[in-house]
C-alpha cells in the first residue's frame, strides 16, 4: 500500500495543534478569528489581561518555531538538490 504524503503546511498545522495547549489555541482563535480584546478574553476565562497576552505570545512562538523547523528543513532539501545538480553539470563540462 502506497503511503500518502502530506504538504509541509499540513505537517506544520498538525504539529502545532498537537503541541499547543488547548487553552492557548482557544485564546489564539478568540484573538485572531473573533477579534476579541485581551481584556474580554481574560474576563471570560478568569485570567488577567497580561496572562492572556503571555499565553497568546506562547502560542505564536510555538507557531513560529514549528514553521521555521518545517520550512527550514525544506529549504535545506532544496539547497542540497541544487548543489547536486550543479555538481553534475560541472562534471559534464
Amino acid at each position: 500500500m502506497k503511503r500518502k504524503t502530506i504538504s509541509k503546511e499540513a505537517e506544520a498545522f498538525i504539529r502545532i495543534h498537537a503541541q499547543m495547549f488547548p487553552a492557548d489555541w482557544e485564546i489564539l482563535m478568540e484573538r485572531c478569528v473573533a477579534g476579541k480584546t485581551l481584556q474580554k478574553i481574560g474576563d471570560e476565562l478568569g485570567l488577567t489581561r497580561e496572562r492572556v497576552r503571555q499565553r497568546e505570545e506562547r502560542a505564536l512562538d510555538l507557531i513560529d518555531s514549528v514553521y521555521n523547523e518545517v520550512f527550514d528543513n525544506k529549504l535545506i532539501e532544496i539547497y542540497e538538490h541544487n548543489i547536486r545538480t550543479i555538481q553534475r553539470v560541472e562534471e559534464d563540462i
